[in-house]
């Protein structure tokens, strides 16, 4: 978004100096020159384009998020859970050093690749869900994911969801989905 403030204020920068020095004026048949009302009035339209692009540009710049290879998103230190830099060293809040511990949660990170289904079933002769691996699932995604709302976090992991259902039998899709939503909420 910056970026494109930047290159907007130039451009607004650029057509304001070229408003500014439009002549206004004509040259008469007695050899000397007077203003023309029209090239007055190009004149302001001008100006005014110019000033309202720059001012925009301007809060793009203020206001505007960089691009997303300039910004790392903080994480939580996990002893105090206060936001820190993910190549921290030690947390800035608490003293703690942090570094090897956030190497072992990011190797240790839950990924809906290689998930196996076996694990939301119960072991009995009839297909039933084991209500601890949908709650130990719901768990997981809430560990991942970047909201604390149940809704926003079924919405965000909505197809991989979706693609777990679908690899369940039949008669317990529909169940799998309620019970995860509601272990989502709690």
């Amino acid at each position: 978004m910056r970026t494109i403030g930047f290159l907007l204020l130039a451009i607004g920068v650029v057509w304001l100096l070229i408003a500014f020095n439009i002549d206004t004026s004509v040259a008469t048949g007695y050899g000397g020159r007077v203003n023309n009302i029209g090239l007055i009035a190009s004149k302001q339209n001008n100006m005014l384009i110019a000033s309202v692009i720059s001012l925009c540009a301007i809060l793009m710049v203020i206001f505007g998020r960089a691009t997303s290879g300039e910004v790392e998103s903080d994480i939580k230190c996990p002893y105090c859970a206060e936001k820190i830099k993910p190549d921290a060293i030690k947390c800035k809040h608490c003293g703690s050093d942090v570094a090897d511990k956030i190497k072992n949660q990011n190797e240790n990170r839950f990924s809906f690749n290689g998930f196996e289904c076996s694990k939301l079933l119960s072991n009995d002769a009839d297909v039933s869900l084991d209500d601890d691996g949908v709650k130990n699932l719901a768990v997981d995604i809430k560990s991942i994911s970047k909201s604390n709302r149940a809704s926003h976090i079924f919405g965000e992991y909505q197809s991989e969801i979706t693609f777990l259902k679908y690899k369940l039998p039949t008669p317990v899709q529909d169940e799998f989905v309620k019970r995860l939503k509601y272990w989502l909420a709690k």
